[in-house]
């Protein structure tokens, strides 16, 4: 049989140990002393009465709070940073270790992943799988843009005439709102029609894309977006007519 006696019934010289004993420094600093006296003491009452489910309510609840904050010494209490970032790059073994000739379309796509993982560009990471062809670009916005925190993913597939041809490029969705970016994922963006050179790169298209994104005053929709909605994402800009406010 256990000898440990109820919690509320425990005498003063064996008073329970209190769950925000571990939390003391923290609390106390940067002059937090009274916050910690406050909550003890509250808790001490409710044991002193017999209060058991009402002081574990408190207890619990108080916890819920802490759990938001992580302790450092010399800044105490710090909220948790629980907003999602990308992870880091991800990309199969095989289109690093293979090697394709420079000359050709894949020798030229390989270069280009091997660039970006070398030095990739800020907020901005890459996800290759099976297919060497096909890139998702996780685009990370600062706190001071219009999208705060947000991440947004961009398809990219080289064409087989790349890079003749620009690739394919829109954002899976969700897509973020903006005034050159169509709820269906398309982006109005001249470097993805009649203004790509062969000498541009998929990591061209990402930086473009961010600093188009990061300079927006507000979020907003293409005029025409209701027309276009509907569209399958991806297609050719061939005909597209870029200006400089709309498309």
């Amino acid at each position: 049989m256990s000898s440990h006696k109820p919690l509320h019934s425990q005498s003063p010289a064996h008073s329970p140990v209190h769950p925000f004993d571990s939390i003391a420094p923290a609390l106390t600093c940067r002059g937090g002393g009274s916050i910690l006296k406050s909550l003890k003491g509250s808790l001490k009452i409710l044991d002193s009465l017999g209060l058991r489910s009402l002081r574990k309510s408190l207890t619990k609840s108080i916890n819920n709070v802490l759990s938001f904050f992580s302790f450092n010494p010399n800044e105490g209490l710090k909220e948790h940073n629980n907003k999602k970032t990308p992870s880091k790059n991800k990309i199969k073994s095989v289109h690093l270790t293979k090697s394709h000739p420079t000359t050709t379309r894949l020798g030229r796509i390989q270069s280009e992943l091997k660039a970006f993982l070398k030095s990739p560009p800020p907020h901005i990471c890459v996800t290759v799988g099976s297919n060497l062809s096909q890139w998702i670009i996780h685009l990370t916005f600062p706190p001071t843009t219009a999208y705060p925190n947000e991440t947004y993913k961009l398809k990219i597939t080289f064409p087989s005439d790349y890079p003749t041809s620009p690739p394919s490029c829109y954002f899976l969705k969700p897509t973020p709102a903006h005034e050159h970016v169509y709820t269906n994922g398309d982006i109005c963006l001249s470097l993805l029609g009649s203004d790509w050179r062969p000498t541009m790169s998929a990591e061209t298209l990402a930086v473009s894309i961010m600093s188009m994104l990061s300079s927006a005053g507000e979020k907003s929709r293409p005029m025409d977006n209701s027309a276009h909605a509907a569209a399958k994402p991806g297609g050719r800009q061939d005909n597209w007519v870029y200006h400089d406010d709309s498309c």
